[in-house]
């Protein structure tokens, strides 16, 4: 039974990413090619770990004050910082790419290209 409703989530999941950019294509509406990725282009969103990471940290941070251990709020939000400051250089990196679509002819298996 705990199977099925593990797919249940997974489909919930599905759905939801393609609400979510739907929504965003209809808002922002088709773009043209090349692309240069600006700031207001990328998005920074969680995946399911990054969200139970949190969850994570959330909990350990509450166990460290409830349990007035300093050390676990050290690390706690020491882990924080280094997680909210290592997504900054990855935005900056995507920054300035430039997409271009270019037209192909299909290769299959044993052709060349």
């Amino acid at each position: 039974m705990s199977g099925i409703l593990a797919l249940d989530r997974l489909r919930l999941g599905g759905r939801f990413d393609e609400w979510l950019l739907e929504r965003l294509r209809r808002r922002r509406g088709p773009t043209q090619l090349p692309l240069t990725f600006e700031y207001r282009h990328i998005y920074v969103l969680p995946t399911s770990f990054g969200f139970w990471f949190g969850v994570l940290l959330v909990l350990m941070i509450l166990g460290g004050l409830n349990f007035n251990n300093n050390m676990t709020l050290m690390l706690g939000f020491m882990i924080s910082a280094i997680a909210l400051l290592t997504t900054l250089p990855a935005y900056r990196n995507l920054v300035g790419i430039t997409l271009s679509g270019i037209l192909a002819n299909p290769v299959f298996a044993g052709e060349k290209a």
